[in-house]
Order: C-alpha cells, then sequence, then structure tokens
C-alpha cells in the first residue's frame, strides 16, 4: 500500500481478495467492510472492468451467505453480470456463474 495510491485497482482487488477470506471464515461484518472498499475504488477507477463485476459478485455472495439478504444479493449479482456480459465472451464461467446467482436469489426473493 505504500508504493501505490490509496486509490489504485490493484488496492481493490486485495481488499476484495481480504473480503473473500473474510467471507470463508464466516467473518461476514470484515467481509462486506473489506469488499464495499474495494467497490468504492473501482467505481472511481474501472466501473465497468470484470474485476469490479469480481466484487459486485463477491458483495452479493456476503449478502446471501452472511445476511441472508436475498434482495441485496439479487442486486449486486445483477450488477455484476451486467458487466461481465459487456466485457467477456457469452460462455465465458463467470458469466454462468453469476447468472447461477442470480436466478436462485430470483426464486429467494420470489419465495418471501
Amino acid at each position: 500500500q505504500n508504493n501505490l495510491p490509496k486509490n489504485h485497482p490493484l488496492i481493490a482487488s486485495v481488499l476484495n481478495n481480504i473480503g473473500n477470506v473474510y467471507h470463508e471464515k464466516k467473518e461476514y461484518e470484515l467481509a462486506m467492510a473489506n469488499c464495499k472498499e474495494a467497490l468504492i475504488i473501482q467505481l472511481a477507477c474501472i466501473p465497468n472492468h470484470v474485476h469490479t463485476a469480481d466484487t459486485y459478485n463477491s458483495i452479493g455472495v456476503v449478502y446471501r451467505d452472511g445476511f441472508r439478504n436475498y434482495s441485496e444479493a439479487l442486486i449486486n449479482f445483477e450488477k455484476a453480470l451486467n458487466i461481465e456480459q459487456l466485457s467477456l465472451p457469452e460462455s465465458h464461467p463467470s458469466i454462468l456463474d453469476t447468472q447461477q446467482n442470480t436466478q436462485s436469489c430470483k426464486e429467494r426473493v420470489e419465495c418471501n
């Protein structure tokens, strides 16, 4: 962090990865804080980049798994999917994963 500006996209990638580690450890508040900090940087520098989509996906997963907030998860998965569809080939595995995440949350939101 000392060698890069604090709003550098690489810092955002590291923050998102830290958030993913906290998610795996079921420390959802810390996961969300790191992912949201990453997203702030990415929206300022690389708003339509696949790394930003990755962060939206990470936030969606934390909302889904950690907070059981399927509406917020769905919003983030849809944002990720929009970016991925602009940036990646149609058959890319990331798109397929995000479509599955989106569909599972839609089903849960409709049931509630």
